[in-house]
């Protein structure tokens, strides 16, 4: 039996214009994304977390859907943001909550 991908990417539009993406990432694969700062790289990976709405395409997890954070929370998924100090803590929260 064939193992199946964890995480499928099919004609994925990050926006209007962009030429699409698709990918498949196997169990174990490690993957490294490159480019100049603001040509989509944090969108596109905003996507894959389902922080942001795709202009096209689909991203799947053992043909799950990622179509929100919380599906792709509960898929496995983990979104590390860039500036984790502005916009990867609560800041009214404790560490408890």
């Amino acid at each position: 039996m064939a193992e199946r991908a964890s995480l499928s990417v099919r004609g994925l539009v990050i926006a209007p214009g962009a030429s699409p993406v698709t990918l498949t990432i196997a169990p174990g694969e490690i993957i490294g994304l490159a480019g100049l700062d603001g040509h989509g790289q944090e969108r596109f990976l905003k996507v894959l977390a389902g922080l942001e709405r795709p202009a096209g395409g689909d991203v799947t997890i053992d043909a799950r859907a990622i179509t929100s954070f919380r599906k792709a929370v509960a898929s496995g998924i983990a979104y590390l943001p860039r500036d984790r100090r502005a916009t990867g803590i609560f800041p009214t929260q404790s560490v408890l909550d």
